[in-house]
C-alpha cells in the first residue's frame, strides 16, 4: 500500500487529518512518518462536539430546571426497573403461579419488597449512608443475630438467652447503627 493511502486511511473519520500534523520523510512507513499532536484544535473540537446533550420534551409548562431535574431523575427510575429484573431480590419473574390472584399477589409481594426496600434505601441516605437497594440487601443478609441459652435457676424454663449479633463489616455497623437510631428516635416521638 502506498504511505500516502495509509496515512489517509489512518487519519480517516472525525478530525483526524485537523488533530494530527503528520510529515513523511521517506517512504518506510514506521520509521519515515513523523506527527505532531495538535492540542489547541483538539481542545476547540472538543469544546464544540463532545459532552452536548439536546433535551426534547413536550411538558411546555415545566420551567427548566424542571426538565434537567426529571432528566437526571431518570437513572433511579432505570435502576428500579433494573431491580425488579434482579433474580435474587426482588424479581417478578420466574412465576411459578398461573391464577389470576395467585400472579397478583406474587407481583404485589416483590413490588411491596422493593417499595421497602428503597423506603430503607432513603432513611439510610438521610443518615449520610448511600447505597444501592441490591448492595444493601445483601449487607442486611451477612448480619447475624444468636441467642445463646445457659442454665438459670432463676427462670421456670431453667434457662435464659442471651442475644449477641455476629460481628459486622464496617458498612453493616454502620447501617445497624442508623437503623438502631431511627428506631429509637421513632420510639420517643
Amino acid at each position: 500500500m502506498h504511505i500516502d493511502k495509509m496515512i489517509n486511511e489512518i487519519l480517516k473519520g472525525n478530525h483526524g487529518k485537523q488533530i494530527f500534523e503528520v510529515t513523511k520523510i521517506g517512504t518506510n512507513v514506521i520509521s519515515d512518518i513523523e506527527f505532531k499532536i495538535n492540542n489547541d484544535d483538539i481542545d476547540s473540537i472538543s469544546s464544540k462536539y463532545f459532552g452536548k446533550k439536546m433535551l426534547i420534551t413536550d411538558q411546555y409548562s415545566w420551567e427548566t430546571e424542571e426538565i434537567l431535574e426529571a432528566y437526571r431523575d431518570q437513572s433511579g427510575i432505570e435502576n428500579i426497573f433494573k431491580d425488579t429484573k434482579n433474580n435474587h431480590h426482588f424479581s417478578i419473574c420466574p412465576q411459578y403461579h398461573w391464577t389470576d390472584s395467585k400472579v397478583r399477589v406474587h407481583t404485589f409481594c416483590c413490588l411491596l419488597g422493593l417499595m421497602l426496600t428503597s423506603v430503607l434505601k432513603k432513611e439510610l441516605f438521610d443518615a449520610g449512608i448511600k447505597i444501592e437497594n441490591e448492595k444493601l440487601i445483601n449487607e442486611l443478609s451477612g448480619i447475624r443475630e444468636v441467642y445463646i441459652l445457659r442454665p438459670d435457676k432463676n427462670v421456670a424454663s431453667g434457662f435464659s438467652a442471651d442475644k449477641k449479633i455476629e460481628e459486622m463489616t464496617q458498612i453493616q455497623a454502620d447501617i445497624w447503627k442508623s437503623l438502631e437510631r431511627s428506631i429509637l428516635n421513632k420510639k420517643k416521638s
